[in-house]
């Protein structure tokens, strides 16, 4: 459902009343969780509280852990480029999609969308939210310019983010 389609723009921007019905917002290329942009409204299934890097990042324990702790900062930033621009990117959209048109033709990036998801099985609470991501963000965006750029681009804004919050915590 296109947010606020059949609804007011006060309702399609309510976020509390989203999580009352357990739905998140998919957000167009940040993980800034804005009503403004929100593009579709995925079911969110709940993920255990022990992996919840938000969570952590939120609690006290989290940020007396990160406090001063450059060599945890370091070791986040290598995991984020080397997962989300070295192995997710370069791998699905880089090599895999290309190729894909002679198996799956014009649909080759809903396909590269799907096996995306496929990908993050072992976190089956984000893979509604992956789906739409992988297809419309980052795969689609990648075949249309024909550049792999475009899905390291999309991708990494999330990084950015993520990395950004825990340099504050660092920091203090």
């Amino acid at each position: 459902m296109v947010a606020g389609a059949g609804r007011t723009l006060a309702s399609a921007t309510a976020r509390s009343e989203d999580r009352t019905r357990g739905r998140k917002g998919v957000v167009v290329g940040a993980a800034l969780r804005r009503p403004c942009c929100r593009v579709v409204d995925v079911p969110a299934i709940p993920g255990p509280s022990a992996r919840d890097f938000g969570d952590f990042l939120g609690s006290e324990r989290g940020a007396a852990f990160l406090s001063g702790a450059w060599g945890w900062f370091a070791l986040l930033v290598v995991f984020v480029v080397f997962n989300t621009v070295l192995g997710e990117e370069l791998l699905f959209r880089g090599l895999l999609l290309p190729r894909m048109r002679a198996v799956f033709g014009k649909g080759d990036w809903v396909a590269n969308g799907v096996l995306f998801t496929l990908y993050h099985l072992h976190v089956p609470w984000v893979m509604p939210a992956t789906l739409v991501e992988g297809i419309l963000l980052e795969a689609y965006p990648t075949r249309r310019f024909q550049s792999a750029w475009m899905g390291i681009i999309v991708h990494s804004v999330q990084s950015v983010f993520v990395i950004a919050v825990v340099l504050t915590l660092v920091l203090k």
